[in-house]
């Protein structure tokens, strides 16, 4: 009869880093936006700042996410944050694309830059409290 040790179990299931990273964005951003949409709806703040504290919810996702990242990797935080930002960037450009949002070419390169950014930043804080 065959022994039940060498049977491998599943105990745990782990992303990919850089996926880990990503879902982390995805679900603070998601978080802060309905943070952010509850403000706006009890408050009397005028929504011309709501393009500025769209910005401020990316970086800070991004960031996050490219931290948590470079920390389970523990090294080329710089990249792998970077991946996190790049991989949010395409995740965000896919759905606007479907949602048929208008895409400006100005629009686009301000996203890439604030996404790419802010996960270097997040992987470089990342590595660094190792």
């Amino acid at each position: 009869m065959p022994s039940l040790r060498n049977i491998p179990r599943l105990t745990s299931f782990k992303f990919h880093p850089i996926l880990n990273g990503l879902l982390n964005s995805v679900i603070l951003a998601i978080a802060l936006s309905v943070i952010l949409g509850i403000i706006f709806f009890f408050t009397p703040m005028q929504e011309t700042m709501l393009s500025a504290l769209s910005a401020v919810i990316i970086v800070v996702s991004v960031f996050w996410g490219g931290r948590i990242t470079a920390k389970s990797v523990g090294s080329k935080g710089l990249l792998f944050g970077a991946s996190v930002g790049l991989t949010f960037f395409v995740l965000t450009g896919i759905i606007a694309i479907f949602d048929g949002t208008t895409i400006t070419f100005s629009a686009i390169v301000k996203q890439l830059g604030l996404c790419l950014v802010a996960g270097a930043l997040g992987g470089i804080f990342g590595v660094s409290e190792k």
